[in-house]
């Protein structure tokens, strides 16, 4: 069971704070008490409190020389040897500006029969970057390397090939690759062993013209009312469509999707609303959608009809639909001729504001 705080001496936290340089919390945590009582203690016996900074576990400079340096431990088996944490070595040898030799590295295996031009994964553990670690490695074998990230826990490290003379030999194969093979650079790096800055440097002087990054080939639109004619009531294929427009097959199935036009907008195999083939333009019809699957097949319908239908539920089985004209510059221009004003079109059309806003910008209203 805890102590309780009356029966602990001031002489017990002094012991912990000054002999044994706990920290406040630690104390806090063995006693059992807040840790406000125990700042409280501690200047009630004249103790001052240090500052957060203060080394908890002071580590001299010979203690490191000689574990560090002279046995060639590393850090966190010297931190086991002192019983203090490996935070607090890391601060210590950073503290004493303490490194070993170049030879002091130890072996490994991985890196020694990596060959110029090669690449390997270096997996990081519990996340930490040991990108200091593998440089300091590298540079005790002489190598000069590239690393780039992969993911969280992946790096790739690439050894370079060292420069040797100019890169007069290396300017008709970085052609051949950038310009004949489409290569990007970093590609282009990885074959040769070199680093992109270094390959960006030899294209550079050699007059090359780098292509630019980011241009693409402008979107091509197509109109939703030539699609529907062409896919919906002509029936024909997305190559043939294609074909007949002059444009790539993608470019037809991303305004498909884009216009919504889908499978089902070809002819249906039965009407079920036959109002919408005589309903005017403005005019309105209740029609019943109660059924299973008749909400679905009036999107279809109106699809196939190709024309703009606002649908007003008035309870769950009756559906009120009006036809209105398709919101185009053409149409909204026709509106604003008959003196209709610019928020009883958008009302009337049951539109967007942030569509007709549009419209009535590029129509200079």
């Amino acid at each position: 069971m805890a102590a309780k705080k009356e029966y602990l001496k001031d002489e017990e936290f002094r012991r912990l704070y000054v002999d044994e340089l706990w920290g406040v919390m630690r104390i806090a945590k063995h006693l059992q008490v807040h840790h406000t009582t125990v700042s409280a203690r501690l200047r009630r016996s004249g103790v001052k409190i240090r500052p957060r900074s203060f080394p908890k576990y002071p580590i001299s400079r010979d203690t490191l020389q000689e574990l560090y340096v002279r046995q060639k431990l590393s850090a966190p088996a010297v931190a086991k040897k002192l019983n203090v944490s490996n935070l607090a070595v890391y601060d210590h040898l950073k503290k004493y500006k303490m490194a070993r030799p170049a030879g002091s590295v130890r072996k490994d295996e991985t890196f020694d029969k990596l060959r110029p031009g090669r690449s390997i994964r270096v997996s990081l553990i519990d996340g930490k970057p040991a990108v200091q670690v593998i440089y300091a490695k590298a540079r005790a074998r002489g190598y000069k390397i590239s690393i780039k990230k992969i993911d969280e826990c992946t790096l790739s490290v690439l050894r370079l090939q060292t420069p040797k003379g100019d890169d007069t030999a290396r300017i008709e194969e970085i052609k051949r690759l950038y310009y004949k093979e489409k290569w990007r650079v970093s590609k282009i790096a990885t074959k040769l062993g070199l680093s992109d800055t270094h390959v960006f440097r030899i294209m550079r002087r050699a007059g090359m013209q780098l292509k630019e990054r980011g241009k693409k080939d402008p979107v091509k639109r197509i109109n939703k009312h030539k699609l529907m004619a062409l896919y919906v009531r002509q029936h024909q294929s997305v190559p043939e469509i294609a074909q007949t427009l002059g444009v790539e097959i993608r470019d037809v199935i991303r305004e498909l999707d884009r216009h919504g036009i889908w499978k089902g907008a070809r002819e249906p195999s039965r009407f079920d609303f036959p109002e919408l083939a005589t309903l005017g333009l403005w005019e309105e019809v209740i029609v019943n959608t109660g059924k299973v699957g008749y909400s679905s097949k009036l999107g279809r319908e109106i699809m196939w009809h190709n024309i703009r239908i606002v649908v007003r539920h008035t309870d769950s089985t009756w559906c009120r639909l009006l036809r209105t004209p398709f919101i185009t510059p053409e149409a909204v221009q026709e509106l604003l001729d008959q003196g209709v004003s610019p928020t009883r079109i958008t009302k009337k059309l049951h539109a967007d504001p942030r569509v007709m806003k549009s419209i009535f910008t590029q129509l200079g209203r």
